[in-house]
C-alpha cells in the first residue's frame, strides 16, 4: 500500500473535504443533483463525499473540481480560492494506493484469496479506518442494489478466521468452490451462515466449512451515474 501525501489547507473549524465541498458548491450556487450530473455519479454520492460518509477517488475529485469550476488544487488548497475562505489551518490528506479487483478479476480472486497481484487505484482515506491489508472490490450485479449499485466501488477487508464465526454485515465471500458472493450475513449461529440479497430478499445458507475466506464490505470510494 503505497501512500502520496497532498497539503491541504482546511478552515478553523477543522472540517474535512466533504465540508470543503460543500462549501465551494454552495458558494457557486450548485445542487447537489447538477453536481452530481456533470461528475457522472448520483446525486447520493455527492452527498455521501459532503458528509464524510464516502471519498472520492482522485478521478472523482478531479471531476468535481471541474463541476465546481475551480482547479483541483483550489479545492485542496483553499488559500489558492476565493476570498472568502480564511483563516485555513494546513493538514495533510494522504492518497493511498490499494489493490483493485474488478469483475473480470473475480475468477483469479476465488482461487487465491490474495490481492498482491492484481493493479492499483488511489483512494482519499477516511479518517480513523484501518486500510492494511484491504483492497477496493467493484460490485457485480443489482443484487445488492440500492446501497451497493453494480460497478460501484467498496473497500473491503480481510476478516481473521477466528472472526468468522461473529462476523454479521455484508460480506464478500468466497467459498472453497470458488464462487465468490456478495451478501448480508443476517444470521451467524452453530457455523451456519445466514446470507441474503438487499434487493430481492433472496436467502441462502453456507456453513463456515464451505468458506475459503471472508471480507468485510467498508465505505464505498466509487458511485457510478445513474441511467
Amino acid at each position: 500500500m503505497s501512500q502520496t501525501t497532498i497539503r491541504v489547507r482546511k478552515e478553523a473549524n477543522n472540517s474535512p473535504l466533504g465540508e470543503q465541498i460543500k462549501l465551494l458548491r454552495k458558494r457557486s450556487g450548485f445542487s447537489q443533483a447538477v453536481i452530481a450530473n456533470e461528475v457522472g455519479v448520483t446525486k447520493q454520492a455527492i452527498s455521501a463525499y459532503e458528509s464524510g460518509v464516502a471519498k472520492p477517488s482522485i478521478t472523482i475529485l478531479h471531476k468535481i473540481a471541474k463541476a465546481l469550476r475551480v482547479d483541483v488544487h483550489t479545492l485542496l488548497d483553499p488559500a489558492n480560492g476565493p476570498a472568502f475562505l480564511t483563516e485555513k489551518q494546513t493538514v495533510d490528506v494522504t492518497s493511498i494506493e490499494l489493490p483493485l479487483i474488478t469483475h473480470t478479476d473475480f475468477s483469479s480472486f476465488a482461487q487465491h484469496c490474495q490481492t498482491s497481484s492484481f493493479p492499483t487505484a488511489p483512494i482519499l482515506p477516511v479518517s480513523g479506518h484501518d486500510y492494511q491489508d484491504a483492497a477496493i472490490l467493484e460490485i457485480r450485479g443489482n443484487s445488492m442494489a440500492p446501497r451497493y449499485p453494480e460497478r460501484a466501488r467498496f473497500i473491503i477487508r480481510p476478516v481473521a478466521e477466528s472472526s468468522w464465526a461473529h462476523a454479521h454485515g455484508v460480506h464478500a465471500i468466497i467459498l472453497k468452490s470458488e464462487l465468490l458472493l456478495l451478501k448480508r450475513i443476517t444470521s451467524n449461529q452453530d457455523s451456519v451462515l445466514e446470507l441474503s440479497s438487499d434487493a430481492a430478499g433472496e436467502k441462502i445458507k453456507v456453513t463456515l466449512d464451505e468458506v475459503s475466506c471472508l471480507w468485510k464490505v467498508g465505505e464505498g470510494v466509487y458511485y457510478p451515474a445513474e441511467d
